[in-house]
């Protein structure tokens, strides 16, 4: 199973100069709860902005840079490549908990969490996608792609209202395809 994780403004930006523009606890421990012990997908300049690899999953990097070597990460020259390598069982450093690397099916769940140019070549490929509404409109220069809501169906929607450590309200969505 192909899920894609993402969070977003209203206006659905993403980032601004290859950077998250908010920092909201709430957001990510979301992330970390849904993805951890699970093969996760990145462009480089996503996982550049990160600054390291995301400890307990298996971390792949898609880029065209064939020299490209960051430790614990797997590189990829394209997503499908990616989606290859993991489905395979490739692993650099088995993550701690793999063994819990699967979907409510029993199939794994493979993530994908950004850039934009993945996330437009993952949507459709996607069994389900995570997205969490920031409630602001920010300026950026990097959007979540559009797609057809129409093939999509929300099975589930948590607000997160704004409070000491997160300056802006949430709403956590998961939609699946129909």
């Amino acid at each position: 199973m192909i899920s894609i994780i993402v969070a977003m403004g209203r206006n659905r930006v993403i980032g601004k100069d290859n950077d998250l523009i908010w920092h909201l606890p709430a957001d990510l421990n979301h992330f970390k709860k849904i993805t951890m012990g699970k093969p996760v997908i990145m462009g480089r300049k996503t996982f550049e902005s990160m600054g390291r690899p995301l400890p307990g999953r298996i971390n792949v990097v898609v880029t065209r840079n064939r020299q490209f070597n960051a430790p614990a990460c797997l590189p990829a020259n394209s997503l499908e490549k990616a989606l290859e390598l993991v489905s395979e069982g490739k692993s650099p450093v088995r993550a701690p908990g793999d063994n819990s690397a699967t979907g409510t099916s029993g199939e794994k769940e493979i993530f994908i969490a950004g850039g934009a140019e993945i996330y437009r070549q993952a949507i459709p490929l996607a069994d389900r996608m995570y997205i969490t509404i920031v409630d602001h409109e920010f300026e950026g220069d990097t959007f979540f792609p559009e797609f057809t809501a129409g093939n999509w169906k929300m099975v589930e929607e948590k607000k997160h209202p704004a409070d000491k450590r997160n300056k802006y309200p949430m709403l956590f969505r998961t939609y699946v395809r129909v």
